[in-house]
C-alpha cells in the first residue's frame, strides 16, 4: 500500500493581508457564531485541489509547478464578502478578489491541462477565485439578515497584494482544523 497525502496547489497571500482579514473575521464572530473560522495563516487562493495523492507524485507535481512559474506575479486585491453556495444555505464565507483575475484563471486552466497529463481529473466547475474565511457549521442568520451583515462589512477593501508564488501544500485534517505544510514552491518571474 502506498502512502497517500491530501494536497492542493495555491497562491500564497501575504501576511499583512491575512492579518487584515483576520481582524475583519474577529468583527464578524459575534454575529456569525456558527462559523468555523480559517486561521489567518491558512488563508490562500486555491488553484487546484488534488485530493489524496500518492506521496510519490509530489515530484511530478513539482515539475508541473516549475513549468507554470514562467509568468509575472499577478496584482490582486481582496475586497467584498460573499457566501457559497448562497444566502439560504451558506456553507463557505469568502472574501472576493479583484485585479488580474484573467491571469489567475489562465493559471488555473494551465494547471488543469498540465496535471491532466498526470491523470488528474480536470475541473468540471467554473473556477471562482476567492479567499475562504470560514465554514458554516450551522445556519446562524436568516438570509436577509446575513445579506445585510455582509453588505455592512463588505467595504473593508481593497487589500492589494502581489501573488508571487505557487505552493504545493499538504493538508492534514485534525480536530482543531487543517494543518497545511508546504511541500514545494515556485516563484513567479520571467
Amino acid at each position: 500500500m502506498t502512502d497517500k497525502i491530501r494536497a492542493f496547489l495555491a497562491l500564497e497571500v501575504p501576511d499583512d493581508v491575512t492579518r487584515r482579514l483576520a481582524d475583519l473575521k474577529s468583527g464578524l464572530a459575534h454575529d456569525l457564531a456558527g462559523v468555523k473560522w480559517v486561521p489567518a495563516g491558512n488563508i490562500h487562493l486555491t488553484v487546484k485541489f488534488l485530493g489524496d495523492i500518492p506521496a510519490s507524485m509530489v515530484e511530478a507535481v513539482s515539475e508541473v509547478m516549475s513549468a507554470l512559474g514562467q509568468r509575472p506575479p499577478m496584482a490582486l486585491e481582496a475586497r467584498g464578502l460573499g457566501v457559497f453556495p448562497g444566502l439560504k444555505r451558506p456553507r463557505v464565507l469568502w472574501a472576493g478578489l479583484d485585479g488580474d483575475l484573467e491571469g489567475v484563471a489562465r493559471l488555473a486552466r494551465q494547471t488543469d491541462d498540465h496535471l491532466s497529463r498526470l491523470e488528474f481529473r480536470k475541473e468540471s466547475r467554473r473556477f471562482r477565485p476567492h479567499l475562504t474565511l470560514g465554514r458554516f457549521r450551522s445556519r446562524t442568520l436568516p438570509p436577509d439578515r446575513l445579506a445585510s451583515l455582509l453588505r455592512r462589512v463588505s467595504d473593508f477593501g481593497p487589500l492589494p497584494f502581489l501573488a508571487r508564488r505557487l505552493v504545493l501544500f499538504r493538508s492534514v485534517l485534525q480536530p482543531g482544523g487543517a494543518v497545511y505544510t508546504p511541500l514545494g514552491k515556485v516563484e513567479f518571474g520571467l
